[in-house]
């Protein structure tokens, strides 16, 4: 026994594992004396080989080395018996009898007959006495130790004490073969997905594809592989390499189904094959294993690239099937009846065996290609969540052509090139005319779809060659077109001209041939700009001149259609105006035709300029359309106006109104109904003295929210006027629709009224229908007797105080200052007017006929604000602003925390609210406030969870339907007690929440609180919040996508550095960390110290506590060490089995001892109970210690060789002590 432990501990430092363990067979054969010892392991169809062997050289019986035995010469009860019973087995042959033996119980010993076939079965193997021993690993039975004799044998007793150490050294040495090989596997993944990921890195293109599917094939020894991709847009790539078995069913797909390649074809191919589910990596990735027909001994590893939410293609590799020979232990049965006799031979007998699909792959090989398939799915991923915000930040989501961002970095790079190449180009820009009309009567899916044909037609007609083509804004598109100096100016004009003529087809909208026509303004660069902005403004501008000369036709750029205004300073300019007092009213007047009384004034707006003088709206109103100026500008006059008005009631003109013309966009402000209310009480005057002008464009924008605010205007008492009434598309419907008290006939229809039977025949229509209505009349551009007359004539009895025919133009008067206005008016009072009907006309002076001069002509477009113009740009809304801003903010950030910030503070700024929040559910409808802006003196929520069981059982559910709520009053609302109780727990008065949508599923709510006191919540505030909770949906799975993402590379990182068990770095951490700290320490000649700890008796205490206790203990010992070694450059490292490694820089010996000592008793304090120690009855750590400073002279195998050195003399010297190397020697 003596001689057996040398030999182990002479030869245990120098061999390889498999060299000890054929050392440790001889061992046993030389130490019992026997014939012939067997390692004899189980293979995964239950058959068994014989896979090392050690014979006698003097009675040597037949070799069974590399021979295969089938699963029937050791039934499964055997097996299973071998497992849990660890049974130790003695038969001897010639009494027919055998003894069992269990291990740590050798007293306990049974004995019985022999079973007639096992004896039978040895005879034929030519052995008398046999001993079996299992070899159990990891709870699994792995295989057999085989011991034979030819001749009867007595075991000793002490032979099997030996025998038992033996067997566990062996198990142990088969343990250390297995995890060494697991990490020579782990290795080699983890270096082959480095590799790929580097490929990966390098270049984003199809090389690079291929370079990672030739080294996967590389790494399987295959000889062949492809990659086939089906991205999210529909298209199709597949990549090859090597050897492509000519599959019948793929050759069969057409053209037309390369889509369905993989998910059909490759499906049949798999029908008859096995599918393995791993339970180790994501579920949704499936291995297909597959054989190919006889004639091509070809089998298949099929990995889908495959994601939670979709496929992204399949990874394919190819190998070659050979033959495999194996030989046999005699030929194995192969029917039942020959299975229930023994086989006549044992000598060896060869076959040919051809293995199965499975076979051929091995469980590494597996796991090893579900890692890749993972590493391409993130990869591929990634590269569509890339192209995706790449399209959003750059193309317009409904043309899908380049938007104004994107249009003008090639615009720049084009006008930088253009130094070089002295090449000329147009731009031009293009707007769709009457766009909004389709908007207003077929909704705005076929106002999206108009603009997706239009952008297909657009690209049909110009050549992508030398075109740039983009979506600008609304109904807007522009153009380059490039090389136009290449043409004539005939040729070039006939390019322009043309471009009209791909928008005269009809186009089908809904079921509706709808024709739409465009008009485009031209500007050629450089003669009209050298600059994108002033190209792009001079062909805008081009285009506004267009429409104003009838649309559906173009306009060439020249500098005599510029404003006087620089549009580049104007916005400036008008905000200092404000502050200056430069902008003032004139007022012109309105006259009941029935009685002669000034009934109303209308409110003009003119600019005193300080430079440019006196301006008409129509140079500035345009541009303060397209910004919120307009909002501005118009409040300015609805509270000048009011306070004229108060003035004059002051002064005793009080039976007068002033009617105040109000844009689209501040029309449709959510504070616009507020604005006035306010106005009203500052200024002290009736609402029945304001009536709100707007034109039938400004009302068909959004038909609910119109009338919703004119209801709120009337029930205030204010009046509401349709301005150019007759001039939409939808003029009686918007009578019919409204709430109104005033429509105003259109100054088109007043001009020819004498002369032009339809323009008569039209106002005598709509005076008809107006009297039939009970509506007040206007009818704007009066100028001449004769118009008045024939006004005169239409009858209109007033059926109420509200009705009346009333007439506005240069006849009565032009516009007035507010000094002229107020004289006009007081005389007005003194004197009512009458204007006869043409009978009695002859008794007037002719001086009572006017005829405009030039300059009253002049005043004339003076007054008007050029209105169809206006309209063409009211294509925005302060609200869409919004929308498009905090989208932009929300998707230019992937850190959710960001995204919910951004968008609650933008959010209450808008409404002027007293607290948004983000709220999100959990499975079980439970919930916290995860994010918050709320203002000063009211409540925070943050991070508060909701458990009012009425609001989780009866509200939240429905939210998940799409459910909006909006709370005027949370004391006056209909609701549940419960859930007013926990709103006014809150200090919430009124309530809107919007269900926020992550893929279809709850995710949580967006909900405002008004806390200061009720509120009507405005239409386009919930129509605002809903768009906003889409986009933040959006936002939330694309960040969390990526987070997904961010966690999966971590894990990957985290798996290759640490330990799995212990969670501390690894082997190969540790390796990696002491190269680069020796490194730096030896340019910096200062000390590195190792030390080397390992647990005391560990292999004791795993036998009596178990594994799992084992396991345990091992990560609380990880646990005190990490406590110990804190500074940032230490390292406390998982060295091997039970052993650590704390790895110290610019630490000399002596203090790598005190912190040694420390380790040892923080151990110590843990107090692990360890019965079988033979140190304490707990956890003890013996520790060695090695320092030195790095060198040329010496090597990181030196500083090891240290540590571990004063670790054995720790052990030598009783365990439980640190021990420094130079103390040791």
């Amino acid at each position: 026994m003596a001689r057996v432990m040398k030999n182990w501990k002479m030869t245990s430092d120098f061999k390889s594992v498999s060299q000890r363990i054929q050392g440790t067979l001889q061992d046993i054969q030389e130490f019992l004396d026997v014939d012939r010892v067997d390692l004899y392991q189980f293979l995964a169809d239950g058959s068994g080989k014989v896979i090392a062997e050690v014979l006698s050289a003097q009675t040597p019986l037949p070799s069974l080395l590399h021979l295969r035995f089938p699963a029937s010469d050791i039934p499964q009860v055997a097996r299973d018996r071998f497992l849990k019973q660890r049974v130790r087995i003695a038969v001897d042959v010639g009494f027919g009898k055998q003894f069992q033996q269990f291990p740590y119980g050798q007293d306990q010993v049974t004995y019985t007959d022999a079973s007639p076939c096992h004896l039978q079965y040895l005879k034929k193997l030519e052995i008398q006495a046999s001993l079996t021993y299992p070899i159990i690993i990891r709870g699994e039975l792995w295989g057999l130790l085989l011991i034979h004799h030819r001749n009867n044998r007595l075991w000793q007793k002490s032979q099997l004490s030996m025998l038992e150490l033996l067997s566990e050294r062996l198990t142990l040495l088969i343990t250390t073969e297995q995890l060494s090989q697991c990490e020579s596997t782990l290795l080699y993944r983890e270096e082959t997905l480095t590799t790929l990921r580097e490929l990966l890195k390098s270049t984003e293109n199809d090389a690079s594809l291929q370079q990672v599917l030739e080294k996967v094939v590389a790494a399987y020894n295959g000889c062949g592989g492809r990659i086939f991709l089906q991205r999210l847009s529909g298209e199709t790539k597949v990549y090859e390499t090597g050897e492509q078995p000519d599959i019948k069913a793929l050759q069969q797909v057409s053209e037309c189904e390369v889509t369905l390649e993989e998910t059909l074809a490759w499906q049949k191919n798999l029908l008859s094959c096995e599918q393995v589910d791993l339970e180790e990596v994501d579920y949704s990735l499936s291995v297909y294993h597959f054989d190919l027909t006889p004639d091509e001994p070809y089998v298949g590893l099929v990995l889908p690239l495959s994601s939670r939410s979709h496929r992204e293609g399949y990874l394919t590799i190819f190998r070659h099937n050979q033959p495999q020979t194996v030989w046999w232990a005699g030929r194995p049965p192969q029917t039942a009846e020959e299975r229930k006799q023994l086989r006549p031979s044992f000598a060896p007998w060869k076959q040919e065996v051809q293995l199965s699909a499975w076979q051929n792959w091995t469980t590494e090989e597996v796991n090893l290609g579900c890692a890749i398939a993972q590493l391409l799915t993130d990869h591929f991923q990634q590269q569509e969540l890339s192209t995706a915000v790449n399209f959003q930040e750059n193309y317009h989501a409904v043309t899908q052509l380049p938007n104004r961002a994107f249009f003008t970095e090639q615009l720049n790079l084009l006008i930088s090139e253009q130094t070089r190449t002295n090449e000329l180009f147009a731009i031009i820009f293009l707007d769709l005319d009457r766009f909004q009309q389709v908007n207003n009567t077929l909704g705005h899916t076929a106002g999206d779809q108009l603009l997706q044909q239009v952008a297909e037609r657009l690209k049909t007609h110009f050549t992508p060659k030398n075109t740039i083509l983009a979506h600008w804004h609304g109904d807007k598109f522009v153009i380059v077109l490039r090389e136009v100096n290449q043409l004539d100016s005939a040729e070039l004009e006939a390019a322009i001209s043309l471009i009209g003529d791909c928008l005269q087809a009809p186009f089908p909208l809904l079921g509706h041939e709808v024709y739409v026509k465009a008009s485009w303004g031209v500007a050629i660069s450089p003669y009209d700009g050298d600059e994108a902005e002033t190209l792009l403004l001079n062909a805008e501008t081009a285009m506004y001149s267009a429409k104003q000369q009838g649309r559906n036709r173009y306009q060439v750029y020249s500098p005599s259609l510029r404003s006087p205004l620089n549009p580049l300073t104007l916005e400036t300019e008008i905000r200092n105006s404000l502050q200056n007092n430069d902008f003032f009213l004139y007022y012109q007047p309105q006259m009941n035709l029935q009685t002669g009384e000034i009934t109303a004034v209308e409110a003009l707006m003119r600019w005193q300029h300080p430079q440019r003088g006196l301006l008409s709206p129509v140079h500035f109103i345009p541009f303060a359309e397209e910004s919120d100026l307009i909002c501005e500008l118009g409040d300015w006059v609805l509270k000048t106006a009011c306070e004229q008005l108060a003035q004059w009631r002051e002064e005793g003109i009080k039976e007068i109104r002033v009617a105040v013309n109000v844009s689209g966009r501040q029309f449709q402000q959510a504070e616009f109904v507020e604005t006035i209310q306010q106005i009203l009480v500052e200024t002290g005057i009736p609402p029945s003295a304001l009536e709100i002008e707007i034109t039938e464009t400004t009302a068909a924008q959004n038909i609910d929210l119109t009338h919703w605010i004119l209801k709120q205007l009337q029930d205030m008492g204010v009046s509401v006027a349709l301005d150019d009434f007759g001039m939409g598309y939808s003029s009686l419907n918007a009578i019919k629709t409204f709430p109104l008290n005033t429509i105003k006939i259109d100054r088109n229809f007043i001009k020819d009224l004498n002369i032009n039977t339809v323009d008569s025949a039209i106002v005598n229509s709509i005076i008809t229908l107006a009297q039939g209505l009970n509506l007040r009349v206007v009818a704007e551009g009066v100028e001449t007797l004769q118009q008045l007359q024939t006004l005169s004539n239409i009858p209109f009895p007033s059926t109420s105080p509200e009705t009346s025919q009333e007439i506005q133009g240069y006849f009565l008067s032009e516009p007035l200052s507010a000094e002229e206005i107020t004289e006009f008016l007081q005389n007005s009072l003194s004197k009512r007017l009458h204007f006869p009907s043409q009978k009695t006309s002859q008794t007037l002076d002719d001086h009572r006929t006017v005829t405009l001069s030039p300059e009253a002509e002049n005043q004339t477009q003076f007054s008007q604000v050029g209105n169809s113009q206006l309209q063409q740009l009211l294509n925005q809304t302060r609200r869409e602003q919004l929308v498009a801003q905090i989208t932009q903010q929300v998707h230019g950030s992937l850190d959710l925390e960001e995204i919910f910030q951004v968008t609650v503070e933008e959010i209450r700024d808008f409404l002027q609210t007293d607290r948004v929040l983000l709220y999100r559910f959990d499975e079980n409808w439970n919930g916290r406030v995860v994010i918050e802006s709320v203002a000063d003196n009211w409540e925070a929520l943050f991070n508060r969870e909701i458990d009012d069981p009425c609001f989780q059982v009866k509200s939240a559910p429905l939210y998940s339907n799409g459910r909006v709520l909006a709370i005027q009053d949370i004391e006056t609302a209909e609701m549940t007690d419960c859930y007013r109780d926990m709103l006014r727990s809150f200090q919430v008065r009124a309530n809107l929440v919007i269900p926020i949508l992550n893929q279809d599923n709850l995710w949580g709510l967006l909900i405002a609180h008004h806390c200061r006191s009720s509120r009507n919540w405005h239409p386009t505030e919930v129509s605002l919040l809903k768009q906003l909770a889409t986009q933040v949906g959006v936002a939330i799975y694309q960040a969390e996508l990526y987070q997904k993402l961010q966690q999966a590379n971590h894990k990957l990182e985290e798996l290759a550095i640490k330990d799995g068990l212990t969670k501390i770095a690894n082997r190969r951490w540790f390796d990696d960390t002491l190269d680069r700290q020796w490194q730096r320490l030896q340019r910096e000649k200062r000390p590195l110290a190792l030390i080397l700890c390992d647990i005391d008796d560990f292999k004791p205490y795993n036998d009596y506590y178990g594994h799992q206790m084992g396991d345990q203990c091992l990560v609380q010992v990880a646990q005190a060490l990490q406590n110990v070694a804190k500074r940032p450059d230490d390292l406390v490292a998982r060295y091997g089995g039970e052993e650590f490694a704390i790895i110290l820089p610019n630490t000399p010996g002596d203090k790598a001892m005190v912190v040694a000592e420390r380790a040892r008793k923080a151990v110590s304090r843990l107090k692990i109970p360890h019965l079988k120690s033979s140190t304490a009855p707990y956890i003890t750590l013996s520790l060695g210690v090695g320092a030195l400073v790095p060198s040329a002279e010496n090597s990181r195998k030196e500083l090891i060789r240290r540590a571990d050195q004063a670790l054995y003399a720790a052990k030598g010297w009783g365990r439980d002590r640190a021990i420094n190397f130079l103390y040791q020697q």
